[in-house]
């Protein structure tokens, strides 16, 4: 067993323990995302998973802060518990009514989008249903303030 996975295994233990700890406090909802935000730790740190989610919109040449500046303007805030894909450098979301708009950049100047149920309306639903291409509007003004090209 290497180093990797041996400090996987204790973060699952160390977080299992905390997460029961927490539960009565916060509920089933926060639990839910804290135990899939684990997984997505230990899969990104071991390798398991590289590669990067659907839905590609386009390239940007901004620095990482001015599209996290962009994107704020735009109603935008960081998402603290997605799924973390390889390269990526930015994660923002805008959400409406139950659902929300997520947002990934990417080291390589790639941009992709999707449009999914909000994990704090229903976290099963938001890990369960698959998500989908965002509407022409969205993809456009996400492309325009970050002077992306399609």
């Amino acid at each position: 067993m290497d180093y990797p996975e041996i400090a996987g295994y204790v973060s699952l233990i160390v977080f299992v323990a905390y997460a029961l700890l927490e539960m009565k406090r916060t509920g089933a909802t926060i639990f839910v995302l804290k135990v899939y935000t684990l997984i997505d730790i230990v899969a990104t740190r071991l390798k398991i998973v590289t590669k990067r989610q659907p839905f590609p919109v386009g390239f940007t040449k901004l620095s990482q802060d001015d599209i996290f500046m962009k994107l704020l303007s735009l109603g935008y805030q960081w998402d603290y518990l997605a799924y973390h894909d390889e390269g990526e450098f930015i994660s923002m979301r805008r959400l409406y009514n139950e659902r929300q708009v997520h947002v990934r950049a990417f080291r390589d100047g790639q941009i992709t989008m999707h449009d999914e149920v909000n994990y704090e309306f229903d976290p099963i639903r938001h890990l369960r249903d698959p998500p989908v291409i965002p509407a022409p509007e969205a993809v456009r003004e996400v492309l325009e303030a970050l002077e992306g090209t399609a």
